[in-house]
This record gives C-alpha cells, structure tokens and sequence, in this order.
C-alpha cells in the first residue's frame, strides 16, 4: 500500500521533470520572436564557382489559427519580386510563388515542398515546418555549451535535429537530413536585442548536395512590427511595391538597382 502511494506522487514529478521538446522548441530564441514582424536580409551565395549577392525582404504575420510567411526579393535582377508566400489555416498550408519573369503565381503542391525554395537555399517545407512529431528531448554539447537535442520528423519524411541552449534556450544550430544523409547545416552567428525583443541576425548554411555556403544577416535597423495584414493577401502577391520596410533606407534598398 505504502508502495503505491508513493509511486502515485513520484510519478507526476517524473513526469513533470521531463523536458517537453515542442515547448522547448516554441521558446526557443529563433529568427521570427514577434507574431507581426518585418525585416531586409542581406545574403551571399558561395560555390566553387563564384559568389552572389542577394537581398530580400521577410514579412511574418501570426495569429491564434493562422499563420502568414512572405518572402520578396529585391536583387539580383534575376530574382527582383520574386515572391513566396506560405500561409498556414490550421494544419493546412499552402504556399505560393510568383514568377515575374512569366507574371504567373504558381501553387507548391505537397508533393513538390521538399525542392528547394527560389532563391533561399532550403525547401519549401522548411519555411513553415508546419505538423510533423517531436522525439523524446536528449542532452548534447555544442561547442562546450549543454544543450538540448530536440529530434522532429516532418510530415514530409525528412528529420531536423535542433541543437537549443539549456541555459539560454537560444537555437544554436539545426541538421536536416534525408533518411540517414545529412543535406543541410544550418549554424547560428549572432544573436540580439532588437526592438526590445531578442533575436537571430546572422546565420549561414552549409548545403551538402550543392556545396554551397548561404550567409544571411539581418538588417537591424528595417526590424519592425508594424507589418500591414493586407501585403499577406495572394491577390496582392504580385506588387512588388508592398514591402513592410520600416525606414528610409529600407525603401531606397528596395529602390537601388539590382546587383
């Protein structure tokens, strides 16, 4: 008798001590900390053959069922408005891209999301990861730093381990592969305060299947959380124009020549 009671109280401290990956993985310091939040990325693409610059504008929109993700680019010439557009009702998702080289907005069916997103160096599915389970938390180091192994297996059959401080709970660095084989290595760089909320700034990817090297930096100074809901409506996917930039700069960036 005296057994079970105190199995009756051990368990939910057992229970309870045992890290929640999803928890941990929604807390974590990741590139989107503001539900409304808006910002230009400075980009470079290094290959055997040379390197290219990029620039593109992140909008993310986030209710209680409802997500919105776009993606425009401003440079270089060959991508200038291209735009992705990824919205989320519920468990259904749906992206879209607009092509201006034809003036079509093509829809990713989910067959296709495991290509690579235009431009950007993953796919299509990692911009939202949207569904998918998470394995049990397990503790690892990066670097000397403990942290958390959070394991989640997509719907769309691919695994990404997250690497997560203990101490901080910031993201450090993600591994995506495809069954066994490790595809993409993404690392973080810098991490900071920006209108008062912290968040990643810089972060490269390590393509394996395309040796290539992505560095991303965030343009502090165009962070905003004042990013029009209406930019977020696929019958506005083709204006270029509508950019939640919040500075000067920003616009005259959008305005600049491709290069």
């Amino acid at each position: 008798m005296m057994k079970r009671y105190l199995w009756a109280l051990l368990v939910p401290l057992l229970l309870n001590a045992a890290p929640d990956a999803r928890k941990i993985f929604e807390e974590s310091v990741r590139l989107f900390s503001l539900p409304n939040i808006g910002f230009l990325v400075e980009a470079e693409v290094e290959k055997p053959g040379g390197s290219q610059k990029r620039r593109f504008v992140v909008a993310r929109h986030a209710g209680e069922a409802e997500k919105d993700l776009l993606i425009r680019f401003l440079a270089p010439s060959t991508l200038r408005c291209t735009t992705i557009l990824t919205r989320e009702r519920g468990n259904r998702v749906q992206t879209y891209v607009y092509f201006p080289s034809i003036g079509r907005v093509r829809i990713v069916p989910r067959s296709k999301e495991n290509r690579e997103a235009v431009g950007l160096g993953i796919s299509y599915a990692e911009l939202h990861a949207a569904g998918g389970r998470f394995l049990p938390v397990a503790r690892t180091t990066f670097g000397k730093e403990p942290c958390y192994r959070i394991v989640k297996i997509g719907d769309d059959g691919e695994k990404r381990v997250y690497l997560i401080g203990t101490a901080d709970r910031r993201l450090k660095k993600v591994e995506i592969y495809r069954g066994d084989r490790l595809v993409r290595e993404v690392f973080i760089d810098k991490v900071g305060r920006v209108a008062g909320v912290t968040m990643v700034l810089a972060w490269h990817v390590i393509d394996r299947t395309k040796e290539r090297t992505m560095r991303f930096r965030v343009d502090a100074a165009t962070v905003t959380s004042d990013v029009p809901p209406s930019i977020f409506k696929t019958n506005r996917i083709k204006r270029c124009s509508s950019l939640p930039i919040a500075r000067a700069g920003g616009e005259a960036a959008e305005r600049s020549p491709a290069g």
